[in-house]
C-alpha cells in the first residue's frame, strides 16, 4: 500500500519509534535508491517490519496478519484464485460465519473487496499485511503443483520437434514454455540449483533443495540441445560452443 511520505511520516514519528532525523535520511535514501522508506528504515534496523506493519494498520482501523505465521488450508486458498490475488495483492485466511477473513495490501481498496465477495458469496473482512508477505504467501499457490508441473511438462515435450538450428528451435513455444516451467517450479520448491543432465536414454532434470540434490522430472532424449541453446541465450552465451566452460547469466522473476 502506498501511503504518501506525509502521513507515513506522522504514523512513524507520533509512535515515538522513529524521529523526524532517521525517518528525513531514510525519505531521502528511498528517493536515491528507489526503496520504499519503510525498507529503508528496517534495513537500517530502526524498525521492525511487524512494529511498522501494527502501526499502519492501527491507522487503517483494520487488523494486522503476518501471514507467514498464519496455516492456510488449500481449501481456503482456492476461494480466491491465483490470478485474482496476484491482480489484487490478497490473500483469503479463513472462512467463518459466511465471513472471509482477507489479508491485503492496501484494504482500502473497495474494488478487491467487491470482486472477492462477489467470488466468494461470502461477506468480506479485511486485514491488513505488507506487501513482503503477500509476495511470501502467494507462493502458497505453487505448492502441490507436482502434477500440474509434470502436465505442462509432458504436454510441451509432445509439442517440441528435432530443429538442426538450436536458435530456431530455442525460440519455439514448447521449449520457452519447458524453461518457464521449470524456473517456475524451482521458485515454489525454493531451490537453490537446478541441473539438467543427459543420461543414456534420458535427460533429468534435478533440483537442490535444503542441500539435497532430488531428481524431479525426466524428459525425453534429444530435447537437452535446444533446451540448453534457451539457456544460453538468454544468457548471453555462444551457443556453437561446445568445448569450453563459459559463464552467463539472466534473471527470471515470478511476482
Amino acid at each position: 500500500m502506498n501511503i504518501p511520505a506525509p502521513t507515513l511520516k506522522e504514523i512513524l514519528v507520533k509512535s515515538g519509534y522513529i524521529d523526524e532525523k532517521n525517518f528525513a535520511d531514510a525519505e531521502r535514501a528511498s528517493t536515491e535508491l528507489g526503496r520504499d522508506i519503510t525498507d529503508i528504515l528496517i534495513f537500517r534496523g530502526l524498525i521492525s517490519e511487524d512494529i511498522v506493519g501494527n502501526l499502519i494498520s492501527e491507522y487503517l482501523k483494520v487488523p494486522f496478519v503476518q501471514i507467514s505465521k498464519t496455516a492456510i488450508s488449500p481449501e481456503i486458498l482456492a476461494l480466491i484464485p491465483e490470478k485474482l490475488a496476484r491482480t489484487y495483492r490478497m490473500i483469503p485466511l479463513e472462512k467463518k460465519d459466511g465471513k472471509l477473513s482477507l489479508a491485503m495490501a492496501d484494504p482500502e481498496d473497495f474494488e478487491a473487496i467487491e470482486f472477492a465477495r462477489r467470488q466468494t458469496n461470502l461477506t468480506v473482512v479485511p486485514f491488513y499485511t505488507t506487501e513482503k508477505e503477500i509476495a511470501r504467501a502467494l507462493g502458497l499457490y505453487k505448492k502441490g503443483i507436482k502434477e500440474d508441473f509434470q502436465r505442462q511438462i509432458d504436454e510441451n515435450i509432445k509439442k517440441s520437434s528435432p530443429d538442426r538450428n538450436l536458435a530456431k528451435a530455442a525460440e519455439k513455444v514448447p521449449i520457452v514454455k519447458i524453461m518457464d516451467t521449470i524456473m517456475e517450479y524451482a521458485i515454489s520448491e525454493r531451490a537453490s540449483d537446478v541441473h539438467i543432465e543427459t543420461q543414456q536414454d534420458e535427460v533429468i532434470v534435478r533440483f537442490r533443495i535444503d542441500g539435497v540434490l532430488r531428481d524431479v522430472v525426466k524428459l525425453k532424449k534429444g530435447i537437452e540441445d535446444a533446451l540448453v541453446a534457451r539457456i544460453k541465450i538468454l544468457s548471453n552465451l555462444k551457443i556453437d560452443e561446445h568445448r569450453i566452460p563459459q559463464d552467463g547469466r539472466y534473471k527470471f522473476t515470478l511476482d
